[in-house]
């Protein structure tokens, strides 16, 4: 993220990545956890990065990258640093600067980010979600969809929780990821079936 971030300052042709830099690079990249939170608290990132566009100033001298960054956009990462501690993390992540994004004011990215309504209280929930969940890198399938209105939600999720056991015995079974039980008993034939067939896959059921 913050290698992109500066990249994308350099792309606006600016010598200082700023807070928006910070949020634009985050919401490119589809596995970061940022992009979990925006996406479970039903704000696209393409309209993130269309209102960034929207509102950024305009410097059409192109720099390869940023040589530094904004005194706002330290206090952003001073401000994530302080959320990786209080939820008691070892590192700072994308999930944190974007709840760093909710705390301050005065910058673009905050700006844009509190009028789509990602504010404090739904990047708590968004958070909380993601871990529940296992913290993953990509939103697949169903838990790709975007929906807005809390009724169609309340319809839905019960739809998507049914559907999480058929989907994780095709994974197992069909698939053949590494949690299937014939593997567990005997793992030798397995391997040497991936052996002949596809010696490097991604194990189904890994985010990886």
């Amino acid at each position: 993220m913050i290698s992109a971030a500066l990249e994308q300052a350099g792309q606006a042709g600016r010598d200082e990545a700023a807070p928006q830099d910070l949020l634009a690079a985050m919401a490119r990249d589809p596995e970061c956890a940022a992009v979990y939170m925006f996406e479970h608290a039903g704000i696209p990132v393409d309209g993130i990065l269309q209102e960034i566009e929207r509102l950024d100033e305009n410097h059409p001298a192109k720099l390869q990258r940023a040589s530094r960054f904004a005194s706002q956009t330290l206090h952003v990462l001073d401000v994530a640093e302080g959320e990786a501690n209080r939820l008691r993390d070892r590192h700072v992540g994308t999930e944190h600067v974007a709840l760093s994004l909710t705390r301050v004011n005065n910058n673009l990215a905050s700006d844009v980010l509190s009028r789509a309504g990602f504010d404090r209280g739904r990047a708590d929930v968004a958070i909380a979600a993601w871990r529940k969940q296992g913290m993953p890198r990509r939103r697949k399938g169903m838990d790709r969809l975007v929906i807005r209105s809390a009724a169609a939600r309340a319809i839905f999720e019960p739809v998507k929780r049914a559907l999480r056991l058929p989907t994780l015995a095709w994974q197992v079974y069909v698939r053949k990821s590494l949690a299937h039980p014939r593997f567990v008993t005997n793992t030798y034939p397995l391997y040497q079936r991936l052996r002949e067939r596809k010696p490097v896959r991604k194990e189904p059921l890994t985010p990886i």
